[in-house]
């Protein structure tokens, strides 16, 4: 028997990825006027409703009035006040936006809860922008002003790392297929009680649904005095040319078949068991034999030197 699942939702956010694993981390950048250039920060730094002005500038207005899109607002706003309140800037108040925007995006990168990633991810990334070593880094920010974002960073993003991963996150919607290996659809079709919805089509002209099955099922047996329909039934389930002994529905079918499966299987494991705990058994009885016979040859050993000293003297 084998179970397929897969997150019909994930799938189509993040295809041709394993979905029980973490994606790949992104590899650290310098983010410099990445996200907003200097005209957008002359624009923000006019605007009036800094809100409405960061929408327009990263084109997110079609969605203000989603949750997502609020929460996302909220946090760009209050980014772009500490880097206004701590004086950066405006090249440093671009790039750690960036900085915030990258690591939002890893956050959301996975359905998984990743928050170990997404600090790592953080703190190579600010490094890119602390350290004087290009091509790989640059030293935009001095240590001080890098350790108050470090705290700023700790102290709200990632205080807050569940909320936005429950926000951010859609949820995973799981479809479970189960294919037998000894049975196939056609013959799970099939037990769903071929005798009876014939008979029912045969004297009513109509086929019962899944809902009123039970009720036509009675009134056809009273109404239409159909007291031999499970005879009937029994007569032709046993003619069915694949020789199996259906119990006249797809679930009773498929239990007893998982049943007989189940069965085989913990007879082969108890057999193993068995086989293991007797080599083992013959291996304790090999290590305790082999001792006494090591303890043996010493003692005699013993008694042989106090023989010889004895005679000497």
């Amino acid at each position: 028997m084998e179970a397929v699942v897969m997150g019909t939702e994930v799938a189509a956010l993040w295809p041709g990825h394993d979905h029980t694993k973490p994606p790949k981390m992104k590899k650290p950048q310098i983010c410099l006027w990445k996200d907003l250039s200097e005209h957008d920060m002359e624009t923000l730094e006019r605007a009036e409703d800094l809100h409405r002005a960061l929408a327009k500038v990263l084109s997110l207005e079609g969605g203000l009035a989603e949750p997502r899109t609020s929460v996302l607002l909220d946090l760009y706003y209050y980014t772009l006040r500490f880097c206004w309140e701590c004086g950066f800037t405006r090249v440093q108040t671009s790039s750690f936006f960036s900085i915030m925007k990258e690591t939002h995006a890893v956050c959301q990168g996975s359905p998984l809860l990743n928050e170990e990633e997404c600090y790592v991810y953080f703190q190579q990334l600010l490094l890119c922008h602390a350290v004087h070593r290009p091509p790989f880094s640059i030293s935009l920010f001095t240590l001080p002003q890098a350790l108050r974002i470090s705290d700023y960073f700790l102290n709200t993003y990632f205080r807050q790392f569940k909320l936005y991963k429950y926000v951010f996150t859609p949820q995973v919607k799981l479809d479970l297929s189960i294919s037998c290996d000894g049975i196939s659809e056609s013959e799970v079709t099939s037990d769903q009680g071929p005798g009876l919805a014939d008979t029912t089509s045969e004297e009513t002209g109509e086929v019962p649904t899944a809902g009123g099955f039970m009720d036509q099922q009675d009134e056809s047996r009273e109404g239409l005095g159909l007291e031999n329909t499970d005879q009937r039934l029994g007569e032709e389930v046993a003619k069915q040319p694949n020789g199996h002994n259906l119990a006249g529905s797809a679930t009773g079918s498929l239990r007893e078949y998982i049943d007989q499966r189940l069965s085989v299987e913990m007879g082969r494991l108890k057999k193993e068991v068995d086989e293991k705990l007797h080599q083992t058994e013959e291996h304790l009885q090999g290590c305790i034999r082999g001792m006494e016979e090591t303890r043996g040859q010493s003692a005699r050993g013993k008694k042989g030197g106090k023989r010889q000293s004895a005679k000497g003297k």
